[in-house]
């Protein structure tokens, strides 16, 4: 064990680091798409220019434009297609390995196995694992996140000083999403007031012109955005809304959940903290306080905004995990070395957890699986005709069923009435499957449930002749046509 944490053989890291690699790609090429990832198609398309897009989408939509931005430019280099517009996210994990590499590199002693421990946390998260095969910006807001937190202990542990890696993460972050800012703004506050209360008016005054310089931007764009009479901020029909117990409770629930296999890890912690012999240093609880009081802070933000626009989401919370990966590792370092066999556990879970979370990941099919079976029922005639999305249209929507028809070769027509000949009529949806509300109020009635909810408006003659195929998403009506 002493070999493997060696301070001069990092060899199981490179190890880890390109099994990393290997899986997430793996999983990112097979995983299936969803609304959201469709979403970012429009919002990136390289064929519109710049200042079209900016006036005509990007103001109009509640994010900051800086993950469009980088998408339409990636789109720009790789066109837009899943696979491509997915492995943008190998920007983000390079930009953290190599800020681990030279943090690793300088550090020596328990500051080295702290970085160590951080590492195996990090990739044990649940966003880790799921996030990178998101054509979304969660997997890069949680890289500079955890860049912006082991930055800092590293740091803060080591010497007084700012690393340049914590500064630019941080003003990335800030940039990416407002629950992202608020998180990451609320640690950097509480570091300035740390830093003026110590007199090392240098670290503040760095750390106080990184937040001007990224929060300028933020708040210029929302400035901007509030402005548009087709702003969507505070649209937030789609959010739950809670109380104030159950909004944190949400919290809660969804920081556990984000921090996936660390189940050793939050027990190690939580033996380090209440054991007397195994507590680390003052310093470093002092630095996991400071960690902790900064998601206290922006928790009670987050929850006051809640109060007036719906803004819980589970996948929202990408920062507030990695602080408490960060937590846990400057809490666990005294035990870790007391009990040589605890690293091995740390590693472990960081492995089994990809491993795992990569198969799942690979064979999640979401919309895929609706666009097979589609497929599959369409070779039967190849005259078939398929009318996807639902009513009123969702662009996005729309966008994705006719990317995965057109892999597998088929052309889609808009939702309209139609008349089954010697091949079927399809219908098809993975945005709005059939519920319970509109199975109830359809009175069990699946076929017409699902025409219910999708808009399709297909006459009841026709639904007696039909049969509904059930994706993992979506829902397939077939009118007429062989259905053998």
């Amino acid at each position: 064990m002493q070999r493997l944490f060696s301070e001069r053989k990092p060899n199981w890291m490179v190890c880890l680091g390109l099994s990393c690699v290997l899986v997430l790609s793996v999983s990112a090429a097979l995983r299936g798409p969803d609304l959201d990832e469709f979403a970012t198609f429009i919002f990136a398309n390289p064929a519109m220019p710049l200042h079209t897009i900016w006036s005509k989408l990007w103001l109009t939509d509640a994010n900051p434009p800086l993950f469009y931005f980088l998408a339409h430019a990636w789109a720009g280099a790789t066109g837009l297609a899943l696979f491509p517009g997915r492995m943008l996210n190998l920007l983000a994990l390079a930009f953290a390995a190599a800020w681990f590499a030279g943090a690793y590199r300088r550090s020596r002693g328990t500051v080295r196995r702290r970085l160590e421990y951080y590492l195996c946390f990090v990739i044990a998260a649940h966003f880790f694992v799921f996030y990178f095969s998101e054509y979304r910006s969660y997997f890069i807001q949680f890289m500079m996140a955890a860049v912006m937190v082991g930055a800092w202990i590293a740091g803060e542990t080591e010497a007084p000083r700012i690393d340049p890696w914590e500064v630019a993460a941080f003003v990335v972050l800030v940039n990416l999403h407002q629950i992202s800012a608020i998180y990451g703004c609320a640690l950097y506050g509480v570091l300035i007031l740390r830093d003026l209360r110590r007199r090392r008016i240098r670290e503040a005054s760095i750390r106080l012109a990184a937040g001007l310089a990224a929060g300028a931007p933020l708040l210029a764009f929302t400035w901007l955005q509030m402005r548009q009479a087709r702003s969507v901020v505070g649209q937030v029909d789609w959010i739950p809304h809670y109380t104030l117990i159950q909004a944190f409770q949400q919290i809660l629930n969804f920081t556990l959940r984000g921090l996936g296999a660390n189940v050793v890890s939050l027990v190690c912690a939580g033996i380090a903290l209440f054991v007397a012999k195994h507590r680390p240093d003052k310093a470093a609880l002092g630095t996991a306080g400071l960690l902790l009081a900064a998601l206290l802070i922006a928790t009670a933000a987050v929850l006051a905004i809640d109060l007036a626009v719906p803004i819980i989401v589970d996948r929202y919370f990408t920062f507030a995990v990695a602080a408490l990966c960060g937590v846990m590792a400057l809490l666990v370092t005294r035990l870790a070395e007391e009990r040589a066999w605890i690293r091995w556990l740390f590693v472990a879970q960081a492995v089994i957890y990809l491993l795992v979370g990569g198969i799942q990941t690979a064979t999640d099919r979401r919309w895929s699986d609706g666009a097979d079976k589609l497929a599959a029922v369409a070779a039967k005639c190849p005259g078939t005709r398929i009318h996807a999305g639902s009513v009123p249209l969702e662009p996005a929507e729309w966008i994705g069923l006719k990317y995965l028809a057109g892999q597998r070769g088929l052309k889609v027509l808009p939702v309209a009435p139609d008349q089954p000949g010697r091949c079927p009529v399809i219908y098809w949806t993975e945005n709005r499957p059939p519920n319970r509300v509109t199975l109830a109020a359809a009175g069990g009635n699946a076929l017409a449930a699902a025409d219910r909810t999708a808009g399709w408006g297909v006459p009841a003659a026709q639904l007696r002749n039909a049969a509904l195929i059930r994706s993992k998403n979506g829902a397939i009506l077939v009118i007429g046509g062989p259905k053998g």
